[in-house]
């Protein structure tokens, strides 16, 4: 798709292309491949999240579409749309630590939202992360520095105040 495609035709064509050869693309990948579009109306997050989810759509068992998803709805400030996702991801594939992970900051961003239920989130957030600190050494995409600082992260949320 070359650069003097605009608007929405283009978008279309791009993100058409990239599903074909990536079915689970990331966020960053959505982005690169819409690049080259010329498009002025400032919809891009929320054509972002159309293409999230329609990968989602083409394989509803897809872990890392739905985790994708769940990054965009956390981006455009949807925290239950986010956590559900993520969660879901968690169900179609449990030991996927960056689903935990990514459900971990979605709760303390509740957390941060919703102080009269501070405690609560804080919980799930604590969960969560002990449970992406337990699978990240086995996982390739997480450094040992990743894992020193997710248990740096337990840590720190355990001296929180609980609410």
């Amino acid at each position: 798709i070359g650069t003097s495609r605009g608007g929405i035709v283009g978008m279309i064509m791009a993100a058409k292309a990239l599903i074909d050869r990536e079915p689970e693309p990331s966020r960053e990948g959505i982005l690169a491949a819409l690049s080259g579009n010329l498009c002025r109306c400032g919809a891009y997050p929320r054509i972002v999240k159309a293409i999230q989810e329609q990968a989602a759509k083409l394989d509803p068992t897809d872990a890392g579409a739905r985790n994708g998803l769940a990054n965009v709805h956390h981006a455009l400030g949807r925290l239950d749309d986010a956590i559900a996702d993520y969660r879901r991801a968690i169900t179609l594939a449990p030991r996927y630590t960056a689903a935990h992970h990514d459900l971990a900051l979605a709760y303390e961003d509740k957390m941060k939202a919703h102080p009269s239920a501070a405690k609560r989130w804080r919980d799930k957030a604590l969960t969560s992360w002990r449970e992406a600190y337990r699978l990240a050494p086995d996982d390739p995409g997480f450094s040992a520095n990743d894992v020193l600082g997710i248990g740096q992260r337990i840590d720190w949320l355990s001296r929180q105040p609980a609410g």
